[in-house]
């Protein structure tokens, strides 16, 4: 009696050690009434008009993968966000070792700021902040095929960074 007593207690105790666990995500406090969001074309500061396109859907595909938020048109949306790329700049990692202008990898970084604001005619910020893209490559013998490829790389880490911020709160 006294092996099935302990049974008894082991088996209670692992079906109480997960009482605190809710299935699915967990929102932040400012998202209690959201459900929803709408995702404009976000404004471009810089000089590549291909850039903001890129970003404003890696982020829509983020929300889409991440499932918190459903991602509606601005009429029946909960929230919107707003986002401006900022900044786009490119630093050499390391040249050739005969020619130092001729760039062997490059880094790309990409500077995103952006608002979640709530889609009531008060619009009110919910949530805002600023994303930081970046990647490097190696500038092989087309550079801007190289380029494009790092723009959507560092598109998709700094949306990663905005979705993260929003939906997790941090």
């Amino acid at each position: 009696m006294s092996a099935f007593l302990k049974l008894c207690l082991f088996c209670i105790t692992l079906l109480t050690s997960c009482a605190g666990y809710q299935l699915g995500g967990s929102k932040p406090n400012f998202l209690a009434n959201v459900s929803s969001v709408s995702v404009p074309q976000f404004k471009n500061k810089t000089l590549d008009a291909r850039v903001s396109p890129l970003v404003t859907s890696s982020v829509v595909d983020e929300f889409l993968e991440d499932g918190t938020l459903r991602v509606k048109r601005f009429e029946e949306a909960d929230s919107v966000l707003e986002a401006t790329v900022a900044e786009l700049e490119y630093k050499q990692l390391r040249s050739e070792e005969f020619d130092t202008l001729r760039p062997l990898e490059l880094e790309l970084n990409i500077a995103v700021t952006w608002e979640l604001l709530a889609n009531t005619p008060e619009r009110k910020i919910l949530a805002s902040g600023k994303a930081y893209g970046r990647t490097s490559f190696f500038s092989e013998v087309n550079q801007a095929t190289g380029r494009t490829n790092a723009n959507s790389e560092a598109s998709r880490d700094a949306a990663r960074q905005i979705v993260s911020r929003i939906v997790d709160g941090f």
